[in-house]
């Protein structure tokens, strides 16, 4: 319920320093909140996803440099699919 929040973040790094200082409990990115070991996860489920775009202006589309980065970009999305997913490992 609306009235149960006690506090609202601007980022998910704050939420996560929130629920450090004990204020509650916060819905974060399983990437983010990896690095903390005192939290705990409370569902298996993934709660939330979203996607990423690389919007550039379209004149600049055949510049070699912006295909480079776009290929490192879907290779580290690639690399670290797992821990992006938000999915829990089989134990």
């Amino acid at each position: 319920a609306p009235e149960a929040i006690g506090i609202r973040c601007g980022s998910p790094r704050a939420a996560i320093e929130a629920a450090l200082a004990d204020a509650g409990v916060c819905m974060v990115p399983c990437y983010l909140a990896a690095a903390h070991t005192s939290l705990v996860r409370l569902t298996d489920q993934v709660l939330a996803t979203s996607e990423a775009y690389a919007v550039f202006l379209s004149e600049r589309r055949g510049e070699p440099r912006l295909r480079v980065l776009i290929d490192a970009l879907l290779e580290m999305f690639d690399r670290d699919r797992a821990a992006l997913s938000g999915t829990v490992p089989d134990a």
